[in-house]
Formats: structure tokens, sequence, C-alpha cells
């Protein structure tokens, strides 16, 4: 099921999982698959199609500030592959490259999953919406953290590397 593109039905509470339609591919024909809806735990999804702005690159700086589209996670190599548009670089074909988290910023709105935190590891693996961003007081261009609405009365400020989308 890896690298495989599907839409979430609905979330099963009893079992915590999500229910996913799979998109129908020619292995499915070829091999007999099912069509069927299958259970997947919410840390094994990745949503794609976001829109995210590239910043803090300094191997390629002419790509800081523009905007590409998550298309794929890589857990071993914690990178996210994100796809430009030719059209910001002057190109005639999309282009994709692999970049860090602490190089993107997740726009507002977006539901998260906190991962990694040392000094409150009791909300890893919570999930959370993004409300913004809020520039470290050292006033370094970059540095700062999201903050992450994780119910109505509590959010939470975490660094870049600690949410997943």
């Amino acid at each position: 099921l890896n690298g495989r593109h599907g839409t979430i039905l609905h979330y099963q509470t009893q079992s915590s999982r999500y229910l996913v339609q799979l998109e129908a591919n020619i292995s499915n024909f070829i091999g007999g698959d099912s069509t069927a809806p299958v259970a997947i735990k919410p840390e094994n999804l990745l949503q794609t199609g976001v829109k995210v702005k590239i910043h803090g690159l300094h191997s390629q700086p002419r790509l800081n500030g523009k905007e590409g589209t998550v298309s794929a996670y890589s857990k071993e190599r914690n990178r996210y592959i994100v796809q430009l548009n030719p059209s910001l670089l002057s190109t005639t074909a999309p282009r994709e490259i692999s970049i860090q988290p602490i190089n993107i910023r997740i726009p507002n709105g977006m539901c998260v999953r906190l991962e990694g935190l040392q000094r409150t590891p009791q909300w890893n693996g919570k999930y959370g919406t993004i409300v913004g961003w809020v520039e470290d007081e050292s006033g370094m261009s970059g540095s700062g953290r999201y903050e992450v609405r994780l119910s109505r009365q509590y959010a939470v400020r975490v660094k870049m590397e600690n949410v997943r989308l």
C-alpha cells in the first residue's frame, strides 16, 4: 500500500484508524485486488497536495520564498518531496526536490502530527491544527515555532522539525 493515493472516507474511533478508498490502478485489474476500502493508522498517512513555502535553503538559495506542493515523505531520510511549479523556475518541466522539514513552512489550517518532542513527550503522536507561526525572540530570520491547536482550550508551540503532515 505504500505510495498509493486514496480518499479518506471516515475515521473509525473503535480501531483508531481511517477508512481509506484507494485509487484504482492497473495492478488492481491485473492482480485482481479488491477495491474495498482499507483501514489505515493515522501515522501511516500523508497529506499530499499541500502547498508549502520553501525557506532557509543554503544550497539553493534562489528557491527560498518559492511555493511547492508536497508529493511524498521519506521517513528514512526525514525529507519531504516537494514539486516545484515550472513557471516559478523559468523551466518547462516540473521539478521535485527532497527537502528537510525545517526548510518548509506549512500553512495555517493544516492538520499535523506532533513527534520528537523531548520536554513534553505526552504530546507525541497527537494531532492538531496549525494556527500560526511565531518568530523567536532572537529575531533571526526563519527561526521560530508553529503554534498548533490541540483542542479548543489548548495550543502548543513546537519547532519545525516536530510536526509532520
